[in-house]
């Protein structure tokens, strides 16, 4: 289950997971599972200026995409979640959230990789 990632660090997945590789692919599905709705989600109430919607989804998905060493992932939610709580650089969310679901496509397909290999 090691593969060459660009954007994933399972170091921590595999830590929390005691070695069980059953818990480690059980997660990595349900990341996939459930975070294209969340990011899809995050789009909609960016692109409606839902500013407590998009604090409160990037708060969440931060979490998730924190398990799995995706750090520039994670370090772009604060700054969407951050800055859609204090209303400040609105006009830079945007631009960070297409990034972001970029990298998460990216990662995505990483953690796919991981669980066919």
């Amino acid at each position: 289950m090691e593969t060459e990632t660009k954007h994933i660090n399972l170091s921590y997945l595999s830590q929390i997971s005691g070695g069980s590789k059953d818990f480690e692919l059980e997660m990595m599905q349900m990341f996939i599972d459930q975070i294209p709705d969340a990011i899809t989600n995050l789009g909609i109430a960016v692109d409606s200026k839902d500013w407590d919607r998009v604090r409160a989804i990037s708060h969440k998905a931060k979490s998730s995409v924190g398990i799995f060493g995706m750090n520039e992932i994670k370090d772009n939610l604060f700054f969407i979640e951050k800055n859609a709580k204090e209303l400040s650089n609105l006009d830079e969310i945007k631009t960070v959230f297409d990034k972001t679901k970029k990298l998460i496509d990216e990662a995505m397909e990483e953690l796919k990789n991981q669980i066919n290999s």
